[in-house]
Parts: structure tokens; sequence; C-alpha cells
């Protein structure tokens, strides 16, 4: 992915969601961040996801998603301007 977009698109084939599984996307959706990544080598790029958790936007995300990394980035439905890591695994 060198020189292009970090987030993968996704598939065209997937089966239509049944109304209950609509309304479970619907709702969370806005929650959902992606987390576009510079890593330490070669600036290459890297995406993930995290999830807004609190009213002040607090971001949660796995480690493995912003290990290495020497930018972060967010981007999604909710007003989320920048990133900073506040947590990270136990040392």
């Amino acid at each position: 992915m060198p020189g292009g977009d970090a987030v993968p698109s996704p598939a065209g084939s997937a089966a239509p969601l049944a109304g209950g599984e609509q309304a479970i996307v619907t709702k969370v959706k806005p929650g959902v961040v992606i987390i576009n990544t510079t890593l330490q080598y070669n600036s290459e790029l890297a995406a993930g996801t995290g999830m807004v958790i609190n009213s002040s936007g607090l971001v949660l995300t796995n480690n493995h998603v912003i290990e290495d990394s020497t930018a972060l980035s967010p981007s999604g439905q909710r007003r989320t301007s920048s990133l900073r890591l506040t947590a990270g695994p136990p040392q």
C-alpha cells in the first residue's frame, strides 16, 4: 500500500443485511473511527479501527493498530480532529 490509500476497500459481494442487523450497524457506525497511521519504518501507511467510548470523544483501540506509529489521524462519521496516545500496554 505504499503511496496509496491505507484503508482497504470493502468487498463488493457482501449479502444484504437483515433488518435487525442493519439496525445494529446504523446504531454503532457513528462510534467507529478509522485510525490511519504512519509507521516508523519507511513511513509506510497502515490503518485500523477504534471505537468512541465516551462523550468527550475518547477512542479505544488495540495496541497493534498504533504500535510503531509516528503519526495518527482519525476519520469517520464522528468529528474527531486529532488523536493522542493516553495509555499503552503494561510495561
